[in-house]
């Protein structure tokens, strides 16, 4: 079974991390920044697992709820409308990957079992409301402050398609 966990911050609580990428962004292009409206930033999670759907939704969920601070989502969840880009980035093959590593760990501790034939890895999704950025002036923030590319791969997304 394949399985891809989204947790974000509640839309009530502030998202550092968002914070931290426009923060970049103003630095790096100051002339893009300001045609940026907000930004969220989301942690995603891909599991390739034999484990049931339901204990694997247990698992999740017992792993990564947070009622305070997080919404935890497995599958994919439709991006809202507020948001018109969306950019995703995850490890190329051969990296480690050291928060896919304590995932699996706290998977095997929930389970009180090894998961020798499950696989899991991570990345972000940070979605962006900029009606006025085009495909080039994301890829070009993505590239500058977003993802090193040496080491991650990254696809960028409008609304419109």
């Amino acid at each position: 079974m394949f399985v891809r966990v989204e947790v974000a911050h509640k839309n009530n609580v502030t998202d550092p991390h968002a914070k931290h990428f426009l923060k970049q962004v103003k630095w790096a292009a100051n002339d893009l920044y300001q045609q940026i409206n907000f930004a969220r930033m989301v942690d995603v999670y891909w599991i390739e697992t034999d484990l049931s759907e339901s204990v694997c939704k247990e698992v999740v969920f017992e792993v990564f709820s947070d009622s305070v601070l997080n919404d935890v989502c497995v599958s994919m969840t439709p991006v809202s409308d507020e948001f018109n880009w969306v950019i995703e980035k995850r490890f190329k093959p051969g990296v480690t990957d050291n928060t896919a590593r304590t995932l699996k760990e706290a998977f095997e501790i929930v389970l009180n079992k090894k998961l020798t034939q499950s696989y899991f890895s991570s990345g972000k999704l940070l979605l962006i409301n900029a009606p006025s950025l085009n495909e080039d002036d994301l890829r070009q923030i993505t590239k500058e402050v977003f993802c090193n590319e040496l080491i991650e791969s990254f696809s960028v997304s409008s609304k419109e398609g």
